[in-house]
């Protein structure tokens, strides 16, 4: 909630009440399965992508089912599931509130221990450990479009060594003038479009890449955009490190005016690490990192071994050995690859 600081109290008296005596019932219950069910993708490519992504990644492991579950599992859901659910995970022991803005620090505490307090104490709740798998999977799609999505696992890359993993994707596709749009687009014309970004999930962060252009050219946008990736992680240029120093000042200095991130990061860090990482701290192991550290972010992240999803026409497959090989600085066996008909019968 946003508000001024003279209506934090009665805010926090709402979400408390929210929190604690949610209504729950049949109808609203119908109302949301409704939604949800209009919501739910099927069939469009970069959703079946992300879907195929973390059943790649995490098999056998609840991550890899949708958020929202399937119509079976929503269709079963009844009022007193969620009630029985809701007393388990909504308890102090699971809660964390965080306040940003003009507040007095001592006066906020007070104010949310006393009125927090309606809810049960209860008991933290069992948070699963998740395993990456690097696999691969081709999607086929009746189009003249191809689609490669490459993902790291990130999660262990903290501190002053995940600052540096920031930006080295940054270099690599994280804006408009970015070494993949350079390399795939600029130069050579091959993609619609191409970009590099963390997701964060389930206290789990992933690098993901990815280029889509024209089928029959997959192969040469999957080497172009893997042979970028190895030869960035080998060295950072001065100039597109300055850069990046350059957007982290500006994107640091604007994130203060940011109540509602700010507050999220303050969740997200005491969820993680279990403390509150200074801005200042921060803001200085970006502006003081080397080329060599981010350059060695890049090895550190390509020698994960990625999971790689594809979607196009099944003749236009990728070749995912050739993408892994480049990635090390290698190329694939040509001799393993197919023979043509003409040359099978001859």
């Amino acid at each position: 909630a946003m508000t001024l600081r003279e209506d934090v109290e009665q805010a926090l008296e709402i979400i408390a009440e929210m929190v604690s005596q949610p209504a729950l019932d049949g109808a609203d219950l119908e109302m949301e399965r409704q939604i949800i069910e209009q919501e739910n993708c099927r069939g469009c490519q970069n959703c079946s992508m992300r879907d195929a992504f973390f059943d790649q990644a995490y098999p056998e492991q609840s991550i890899r089912n949708p958020i929202i579950g399937y119509e079976d599992t929503l269709a079963a859901i009844t009022p007193e599931d969620l009630r029985a659910w809701h007393r388990t995970a909504y308890c102090g022991a699971n809660l964390t509130v965080a306040i940003c803005g003009n507040v007095d620090h001592e006066a906020a505490e007070e104010m949310v221990g006393r009125i927090f307090s309606v809810l049960p104490e209860g008991k933290p709740a069992d948070f699963p450990e998740f395993s990456w798998a690097s696999n691969e999977l081709h999607l086929a799609a009746g189009t003249d479009r191809s689609t490669i999505r490459l993902g790291f696992p990130i999660t262990n890359l903290e501190g002053r060594a995940g600052r540096a993993a920031v930006f080295y994707h940054d270099i690599l596709g994280g804006h408009g003038q970015s070494l993949l749009m350079r390399e795939l687009r600029e130069k050579r014309g091959l993609v619609y479009s191409t970009w590099a970004e963390e997701y964060e999930f389930a206290r789990e962060t992933v690098l993901w890449v990815e280029a889509s252009g024209e089928a029959m050219k997959t192969n040469e946008i999957a080497g172009v955009l893997a042979d970028t990736m190895y030869q960035a992680a080998q060295q950072i240029d001065a100039e597109e490190l300055a850069m990046a120093k350059r957007r982290a000042h500006v994107g640091l200095h604007m994130s203060l005016d940011d109540q509602m991130g700010r507050n999220a990061g303050m969740l997200r860090n005491i969820a993680r690490k279990s403390r509150l990482t200074d801005w200042n701290e921060s803001y200085q192991d970006y502006m003081s990192l080397t080329r060599e550290e981010v350059a060695e972010a890049g090895r550190n992240i390509l020698a994960t071994g990625p999971t790689i999803i594809s979607a196009g026409p099944v003749r236009n497959k990728p070749r995912f050995e050739d993408i892994r090989a480049r990635l090390r600085g290698e190329r694939a066996e040509q001799s393993g690859r197919k023979k043509s008909l003409f040359r099978l019968v001859s």
